[in-house]
């Protein structure tokens, strides 16, 4: 559903670019090339308008910034790039980018993604790529509709485990969720219990809420706001090993130290924003780490 809805906003922001470009020649005697740029940078303004008010909350709301934090710049240009790259080009046509989600049986026990509010399994095209050159069998899900509740995402979480159960053979999966969907799956641990999960690593995951979510629209958004009721009634033992790792720089996760989970292994990341995650080779590598050593612990 979240790629009809960013096909329709692309359709809008072409409208948007062929309007402004008809008004500024026609009526601003502009010469055509310069009303394209013109149309085209202020298109650009209003769709990233997430991004700049993530940083602007982010300025609010930080930890300290560690030793060797990228620049502010260099931050927000990595974020640009990554949003443009997730919302514009790959979850809109998810299909097309993502292809077959089948991994067939094997000796592995098989990884679930779980994206994040707004996203779909799109989200997951670089890390999953990267992850399966490492031999590693990895799945997908995609939650739907993106304003719903998480009590219904858990939901069509335990469906998609039971079938990859059937699909792999195995007696459990691993299970690696970035930003929302890591309380999608706290969610359905406590109402499914731990029998088909080996372990949950989290990205990203505003544990104690974040501070965006007042933002954003839909209820799952209103139940990770800071102090939610929905939030205090959900367990912090999440019933298996669980690694929470975050970025001292998440600029949707706010206050950044918001991700860590009692009782959780704890891991800040090198700094990198938080739509950043997902085309990180630090990221990649820690993941395959986490995901090998399941079972050793």
């Amino acid at each position: 559903m979240i790629a009809i809805l960013l096909r329709c906003g692309l359709l809008l922001e072409l409208v948007l670019l062929v309007v402004g470009t008809l008004a500024l020649t026609r009526w601003g005697g502009v010469g055509l090339g310069a009303a394209i740029a013109v149309a085209a940078a202020l298109v650009t303004v209003i769709n990233a308008l997430p991004i700049a008010i993530s940083f602007a909350l982010a300025r609010r709301h930080s930890v300290p910034a560690a030793p060797g934090t990228p620049s502010l710049v260099r931050r927000v240009i990595a974020e640009w790039l990554s949003y443009v790259a997730l919302f514009s080009i790959v979850q809109p046509f998810e299909r097309f980018w993502m292809g077959d989600d089948a991994i067939g049986e094997g000796a592995s026990p098989p990884v679930l993604l779980i994206h994040g509010y707004m996203c779909n399994r799109g989200v997951w095209w670089w890390l999953r790529r990267r992850l399966r050159e490492r031999g590693l069998r990895v799945a997908t899900v995609n939650l739907a509709p993106p304003t719903g509740g998480i009590d219904a995402f858990a939901a069509q979480l335990h469906a998609r485990i039971e079938d990859l159960i059937a699909e792999s053979g195995a007696d459990r999966v691993v299970l690696v969720a970035h930003s929302m969907g890591g309380i999608v799956a706290r969610r359905y641990l406590r109402r499914y219990g731990p029998a088909r999960v080996l372990k949950l690593v989290t990205l990203g995951t505003p544990h104690n809420g974040t501070r965006y979510s007042s933002w954003g629209p839909g209820r799952c958004a209103r139940e990770m706001e800071r102090g939610s009721d929905w939030l205090r009634g959900l367990p912090s033992d999440p019933g298996v090993p669980t690694t929470s790792a975050w970025s001292p720089v998440d600029n949707f996760i706010l206050p950044q130290d918001s991700s860590r989970l009692p009782g959780a292994r704890d891991v800040v990341l090198p700094p990198v924003t938080h739509l950043a995650m997902a085309f990180s080779p630090a990221v990649a590598g820690f993941l395959v780490e986490e995901i090998s050593t399941t079972g050793s612990e």
